[in-house]
């Protein structure tokens, strides 16, 4: 029984392994194709032949051998969240980039264009990039987390949160009115305009007391109403049913039920004793209430409310429809036909007081219409009205024209404190070299070029797998001393520290940066990044890639199929040339001496006395003094010069 769960256990532990999603990690820069990987990028694995890894690239698959490795932990993946990242303005030609949210071990997030111009972020920052620089395609290179690809068909609108449609001084989100300029005090909406709001602003108090009266009124129709025309509905209590089945049939709640027959709810309707006590209460009661209604009579007369004014009284339309049969089944559902009725009586209330007062006030001015005084008091009390309307007026407006100021002093305030807090954190981090932009595009596009060469020297070796077993081991031959020679060389980390360079202007590598801070001048810090570039890689590295492609484009000396490698002299010949020429561009001079060619005609060399390698020792046929094999290239830069070194027959 042991050994069937241990067996079962074994088995579903290989169904997670197998069925799982694993992913591959980028251990060095290399270009597949017109994409440029970077060290760190992480894909989803898709499928391992024949040594190679195939992964997917947004929508590319792509594959390669040792430039990727197996992840064995699963990184996290942030791909249903990327709209929360890089949003595109509505109404501008801009990306809006937030990192904010995103928890990584590492500072630097990497955004890089569909050019492959890399821009970095410290997390927790925000930031906008034209549309038209960033391409047809880009991602974030985010430490530990798959990269994301983004297209700028495809990203969801960003929404400003302090956008102000109508220039209001109130933000949209807040705006009740946001497509019509208001006032902050009517929450982004307009003053109110026309007769009433003129007569409320020009009469306060006579609006008051018109207000009061109307109250008033509505008070004391709505006890009538409530008094007169309130009847309640009731029916027999039905014991046999409990009470939820009892109120649901009613179309109430029990809680409803209790309180329409002024009942106490119990404290713990899980107690059954409680509940058998309001049974037996209902009960009793008999003829419960669960509802009330309201019922008009058809009398006009009976509808009619005393204004205490003449000639002022309901209208016979508002009694239309109604009569003893007609009611509303409940309270609740009833308010919106009597607040319906009182809709229509209150429009003639109204009218008819402001009529009545208008009446009184005419009245009273006519009372006095000799009287001088009270006709000059009465113009210098609109002149005085007047001018304090429009110092009103001058006021608001001058206020909220200074809480727009303060709201943009604000706004400006936060974003100098935001730009000054990221310029202090990458201070210590980075630093300044604007100065080595164009020499470090020539390095950048030199070493792009060096790698051209490698891709296509796997190429012939991917041609003839299989097809030509003598063949394949001597160009494997060939590309296993090439591994040897550069194995060691940092190429990843110049390829980086070039292309920063060349497309920011700045460094963030360690070593830069502690390089930099010692000479004084652009001219010897150009000199101190030369001689560290080529005593750390170029001199080592320009040397074996052009012995790589010397070899190859003299493919036809060794013993091979002459059809499979018919092009390789002209293509390799033509990258022996060009490699030549470009490092001229780099103050670096490479002594070159042809492969097979007779050692007497050449000017400066030096003889090793090391021996053949594979697969040079298998050349045969060739003359005294020929040169069978070319150990290192020698090249003359402003910090060193060295020989050609040569094994001859």
């Amino acid at each position: 029984m042991n050994r069937i769960a241990v067996t079962l256990i074994a088995l579903v532990m290989s169904a997670n392994f197998l069925f799982a999603e694993q992913y591959v990690r980028i251990k060095k820069n290399f270009t597949y194709g017109n994409i440029s990987l970077y060290k760190g990028e992480i894909y989803p694995l898709l499928r391992e032949e024949n040594g190679k890894k195939y992964f997917k690239v947004d929508t590319t698959e792509c594959f390669a051998k040792d430039d990727i490795e197996t992840m064995v932990d699963t990184p996290l993946d942030y791909s249903k969240r990327k709209d929360d990242f890089i949003k595109k303005w509505d109404d501008k030609s801009l990306i809006r980039i937030d990192l904010c949210s995103i928890k990584s071990e590492k500072d630097t997030i990497i955004f890089v264009s569909a050019d492959n111009i890399q821009t970095s972020f410290i997390t927790k920052s925000t930031d906008d990039l034209n549309l038209k620089t960033v391409g047809n395609k880009f991602r974030l290179i985010i430490p530990n987390i798959v990269t994301i690809w983004y297209s700028p068909d495809k990203l969801t609108p960003y929404i400003d949160p302090n956008k102000d449609s109508d220039n209001d001084g109130v933000i949209d989100s807040k705006d009740k009115c946001p497509d019509i300029a208001g006032t902050i005090e009517n929450n982004g909406c307009p003053p109110q305009t026309g007769w009433w709001s003129d007569f409320k602003s020009s009469t306060p108090i006579l609006f008051s007391t018109i207000g009061l009266l109307v109250l008033l009124i509505v008070g004391i129709s709505w006890l009538i109403i409530d008094e007169n025309f309130k009847k309640s509905i009731n029916v027999n209590y039905d014991k046999t049913k409990n009470l939820d089945e009892f109120a649901g049939t009613h179309n109430i709640t029990v809680d409803k039920l209790l309180k329409l027959n002024k009942i106490k709810t119990p404290n713990n309707w899980q107690d059954q004793s409680e509940i058998n006590i309001i049974k037996n209460k209902l009960d009793i009661i008999g003829n419960v209430i669960v509802g009330y209604k309201y019922v008009f009579k058809k009398k006009q007369q009976e509808n009619k409310i005393d204004t205490n004014y003449k000639g002022t009284s309901i209208p016979s339309e508002a009694t239309k429809g109604y009569d003893n049969s007609t009611s509303i089944q409940n309270v609740d559902n009833d308010n919106n036909n009597v607040l319906y009725e009182l809709q229509n009586i209150l429009p003639q209330f109204e009218n008819n007081i402001v009529n009545r007062l208008g009446n009184m006030i005419d009245k009273k001015l006519s009372n006095n219409n000799g009287n001088n005084e009270l006709i000059a008091l009465k113009e210098q009390k609109s002149e005085l009205q007047t001018v304090t309307n429009q110092l009103r007026s001058d006021k608001k407006q001058l206020e909220e024209q200074l809480e727009k100021l303060n709201m943009n002093l604000h706004s400006a305030n936060t974003r100098s404190e935001r730009a000054e807090l990221n310029m202090q954190q990458l201070s210590s981090k980075i630093i300044s070299v604007d100065f080595l932009k164009n020499y470090a595009a020539n390095i950048s596009t030199y070493l792009l070029f060096c790698q051209k060469i490698v891709m296509e020297a796997n190429g012939y070796f991917d041609k003839i797998e299989g097809l030509y077993p003598q063949q394949m081991i001597t160009i494997a031959s060939i590309l296993l001393n090439f591994q040897k020679r550069i194995q060691t060389l940092p190429v990843g980390k110049w390829l980086q520290i070039t292309q920063d360079i060349k497309e920011t202007g700045v460094t963030a590598n360690p070593e830069m940066i502690r390089l930099f801070r010692q000479p004084p001048t652009d001219n010897e810090k150009l000199k101190e990044f030369q001689k560290l570039l080529f005593l750390d890689l170029l001199t080592s590295y320009s040397s074996s890639i052009l012995i790589l492609a010397e070899t190859f484009s003299k493919l036809s000396h060794f013993s091979v199929n002459q059809n499979s490698v018919a092009n390789a002299k002209s293509v390799f010949g033509n990258y022996v040339t060009d490699l030549v020429n470009k490092a001229r561009t780099l103050d670096m001079e490479i002594k070159y001496i042809p492969l097979f060619a007779d050692a007497n005609e050449q000017e400066e060399f030096k003889i090793s006395e090391k021996g053949l390698s594979m697969p040079y020792n298998s050349v045969k046929e060739l003359g005294k003094d020929t040169i069978v094999e070319i150990v290192s290239y020698g090249i003359k830069t402003k910090f060193d010069d060295t020989k050609t070194q040569i094994i001859i027959a």
